[in-house]
């Protein structure tokens, strides 16, 4: 995942992943597929993916997609799993600092 975000043109695959990432960040139901461990998982994934989207794109795709990706993360500070929360409200932070130090305007 890391090579695609680094890459000339995330912005379209967030895009087209951006409805999965919030379905799969509410997803909290005990699926026959899933166990809770796996769906604990995939929920630090989908905020862990919404950080390096923010830490690593341009100004532009940032205008694009930063509050659809900082909703993600606000709502993953309300998750049941304490350090799932934690970490989403450290990272909002860290994003918040890392804008200042890259000179980010909007």
């Amino acid at each position: 995942m890391g090579a695609v975000i680094k890459c000339d043109n995330a912005a379209k695959f967030l895009r087209e992943a951006l409805p999965q990432l919030k379905i799969a960040s509410n997803d909290k139901s005990s699926s026959v597929r899933w166990n809770s461990n796996s769906l604990i998982y995939c929920r630090k994934q989908v905020y862990e993916i919404c950080v390096a989207f923010l830490n690593k794109f341009d100004i532009m795709d940032l205008k694009q997609y930063e509050s659809d990706l900082i909703l993600i993360l606000i709502n993953g500070i309300s998750d049941e799993q304490e350090h799932i929360s934690l970490m989403c409200e450290s990272q909002i932070e860290e994003y918040g600092t890392n804008l200042k130090v890259r000179g980010c305007h909007f």
